[in-house]
């Protein structure tokens, strides 16, 4: 008999929490009242834009975003507007954002604040530059693709900030939104901005993988430059603490002199990594886990400050619409995802445009680009094999709570076959686990792969909905309704069934009515995760006060209020398949509780006839 077994990778994904999308009011978005700046000039108003037409691609999550408008012809760099999270989305940000205090420092390549920009539309503006940060600390810049006919997603890695967020009083934390920016006079610059989101970009706690793709070690054929003001050489460290080389012992030394200002200066040819083109030739969803990076070191700033435009320096890109961090920084990692970069995947070539204020020349030296693998699975050995009547026996370390599927294959010449799927029943016990094998024949071949661990709770209502009950309190006649939707979304999520407020037609004046889960026990849990999918299409708010409403509370088992808010409010249109989440409050953790789904409205539908809020997939995770 002969038995071969070895561990295998999991599967795994990005995870991604909304902090800000806009939908119910522009509330939180505040003028800046900095002296010059031109809201304080009443030159910037703010609109809170909602979709009419699939055109208008700016939206990018729900039906609304936040529209920025400059009326008059103030231009080049001011502090514009305030977006303050809430307490909510501060705490989820802050946790990411901080260093880890069992680290020490903060996680490479793991959490990244992004949110979608579209810029004022072609011909609108010449240029235009926004920054955001917290509290001044060094931050990225983005630039204008000179139109309106797609989002940019702006990243900002939060390893690469210095220092914690600073959180209000409050509970809050604020961004300030800057902009530089230059328009034909009598232009009014308008752009968008939608979705801001915190991602972790890691599959589990295991750190990413690194290759260096350009260290400049051997040469620097690879570069070639543009124009008379830039002069490029090698640079070799003059000892072990030349901070001016952060891999090896060489690095690109670039100088620029006059003229100042914005020019193309130089460009980086990577034809020779493979690696890089082959990332490249993958789709664009599964480039996404991985990042590029390099290291950029300015020359320390003179006594006498920079002269000439006395700002300093920075370089940008070709690939991206991100700059580096610029000066007085000392140094500066530029980070973009691999699935954001726009280069040719047969022969990647970067373009570096310096831009500055200053006199006489200046330097930076640039080095270690490098590709960061992002989802790393843990590492699963299996050893401890034995043979007995019980069959073939092996085991494996194991993360606590973790679940696996183990599969089996016969020769070299099948194929796998799953004999265990989300084993053990309730995870992992502890951080080493057995399974045996009872219908062991002869030769073996075995491999395990650690799975997401199942919903808690799950339902997709193909099985007839088991357990839940609807009432209603109105007087409209609309009643939540089991079955395939004719009206609204027209289709379930997934596969064909789903609850909503009238299968086939639009909902009444008058309504109340409710639909409530079997019993969910969430005994010993310490944290829970509400997800599940949202169509709804009513009546928005006026004047920041809904009318009618889609609302989620909590129950006990005995069917008594937990809390006395709910845990989920909505308004107004999401006339798609939308992924919502909340989480479980600490009230409801560690007993067993229902879900209210509730549904009102008012005695007028000002919109004119809508077809309600249906729901499909509703889970509780441990995420």
């Amino acid at each position: 008999m002969f038995i071969c077994s070895f561990g295998n990778i999991c599967a795994y994904g990005q995870r991604e929490i909304l902090l800000e999308g806009f939908e119910d009011n522009i509330d939180n978005v505040i003028l800046a009242t900095n002296d010059g700046s031109r809201s304080a000039n009443g030159n910037v108003k703010l609109t809170h834009f909602k979709v009419t037409d699939v055109e208008e691609v700016w939206v990018t999550q729900g039906k609304r975003a936040l529209q920025i408008e400059f009326l008059n012809d103030q231009k080049w760099w001011a502090v514009d507007f305030l977006i303050y999270l809430d307490p909510d989305a501060t705490a989820e940000l802050q946790a990411a954002w901080n260093v880890d205090p069992e680290l020490g420092f903060k996680p490479e390549a793991r959490y990244v604040l992004k949110y979608d920009i579209t810029f004022p539309e072609t011909g609108v503006v010449h240029w235009m530059n926004q920054t955001v940060n917290n509290h001044w600390e060094a931050s990225r810049e983005l630039n204008t693709p000179h139109n309106n006919d797609a989002p940019v997603i702006a990243e900002i890695p939060l390893d690469l900030i210095e220092g914690d967020l600073v959180v209000n009083d409050d509970g809050t934390a604020a961004f300030r939104f800057i902009h530089n920016a230059d328009w034909p006079d009598g232009n009014v610059p308008k752009f968008y901005i939608d979705n801001i989101r915190l991602v972790d970009q890691w599959a589990t706690d295991k750190p990413p993988t690194t290759v260096v793709i350009e260290s400049f070690e051997n040469d620097i054929d690879v570069v070639t430059s543009q124009g008379e003001r830039v002069r490029l050489e090698h640079y070799k460290a003059a000892d072990l603490e030349d901070f001016n080389v952060t891999h090896g012992s060489k690095s690109l030394k670039v100088v620029l002199a006059q003229p100042e200002g914005y020019r193309t200066d130089w460009h980086l040819d990577l034809s020779d990594s493979e690696t890089l083109k082959e990332l490249l030739q993958l789709p664009l969803e599964e480039r996404a886990r991985y990042v590029l990076r390099f290291d950029m070191v300015f020359q320390e700033r003179p006594p006498e400050g920079w002269g000439g435009g006395n700002w300093g320096y920075k370089f940008s890109t070709s690939f991206s619409p991100s700059d580096t961090a610029r000066t007085p920084n000392d140094r500066s990692t530029y980070s973009a995802n691999l699935g954001l970069v726009n280069l040719d995947p047969d022969s990647p070539r970067i373009t570096f445009y310096g831009n500055g204020g200053y006199s006489g020349e200046v330097v930076a030296y640039f080095d270690n680009f490098r590709i960061l693998d992002t989802m790393q699975a843990s590492d699963i050995v299996i050893h401890s094999n034995r043979i007995n009547e019980a069959g073939f026996s092996f085991g494996w370390n194991s993360n606590v709570g973790s679940i696996y599927q183990v599969e089996r294959m016969e020769t070299l010449d099948t194929v796998w076959k799953v004999i265990a799927e989300n084993y053990p029943d309730g995870g992992a016990p502890g951080e080493q686990i057995s399974f045996t094998d009872a219908d062991l024949l002869g030769t073996a071949f075995y491999r395990v792969a650690e799975t997401p661990a199942p919903p808690l709770f799950f339902d997709d209502f193909e099985s007839g909905a088991t357990g839940w009950s609807t009432s209603n309190l109105g007087n409209s006649g609309t009643e939540w309704e089991l079955g395939k939707p004719t009206n609204g979304p027209s289709e379930a999520h997934s596969p064909t069934r789903v609850y909503g407020t009238g299968l086939g037609k639009d909902y009444e004046d008058y309504t109340d009515i409710y639909l409530v889960s079997p019993v969910i026990d969430l005994t010993g849990l310490d944290n829970a995760r509400l997800e599940f999918w949202s169509y709804r299409d009513c009546e928005p708010a006026v004047d920041g006060e809904l009318y009618d409403w889609c609302q989620i509370m909590i129950l006990d088992e005995d069917d008594e209020y937990l809390v006395d808010d709910p845990i989920w409010l909505r308004g107004g249109e999401s006339k798609q398949w939308r992924l919502e989440k909340s989480k479980i409050p600490v009230e409801a953790l560690g007993r067993k509780i229902r879900l209210e789904f509730n549904f009102s409205s008012d005695s007028e539908q000002d919109n004119g006839p809508q077809s309600g809020w249906f729901i499909d997939d509703v889970a509780i995770t441990t995420k």
